[in-house]
């Protein structure tokens, strides 16, 4: 682990931390800003909602300076498919790290913190959908691709 950089746990009082870690995600995508904005205040409200009932988990990497320079958030999201009786799938998204803080371990931390927590709550699986520049970074940690399709109404 990198000295300089500590993990903890997110709560509400974090929800514009998380809220702009998001937004820099999408924002990276090449997502339109104005736009962002918009669902800014949308993932305001929804997360809220889901720190508030337990259903987000989210952690933040911070500097010696105990600036937020990356993090995540554990969705337990509802699914059909879940491990039977849960009705539950862990879904990792909103991954960020500041550009001057990657390959310096900040996602890893999180990475460990969300699979530490997962299995320690006593669920089989985590999923995530990684970008095209993230896909190799997550089979060090065991991750394994798998295949979904998508139809895109217009």
């Amino acid at each position: 682990m990198n000295r300089k950089l500590s993990i903890r746990r997110a709560f509400l009082r974090d929800i514009d931390v998380l809220v702009h870690q998001r937004h820099c995600v999408f924002e990276s995508m090449g997502f339109d800003v104005l736009a962002l904005k918009q669902l800014d205040h949308e993932y305001r409200r929804w997360a809220r909602r889901r720190l508030r009932n337990g259903t987000l988990k989210a952690w933040v990497v911070e500097n010696r300076e105990r600036e937020a320079v990356g993090g995540g958030v554990l969705w337990l999201r509802p699914s059909a498919r879940a491990p039977p009786n849960s009705g539950v799938q862990p879904y990792l998204t909103s991954m960020y790290t500041q550009q001057k803080y990657r390959d310096k371990g900040v996602a890893s931390l999180v990475v460990r913190q969300a699979i530490k927590w997962t299995r320690a709550n006593g669920y089989r699986s985590i999923v995530i959908h990684a970008s095209k520049m993230a896909r190799t970074f997550y089979p060090r940690f065991g991750f394994k691709r798998t295949w979904e399709m998508e139809y895109t109404l217009t």
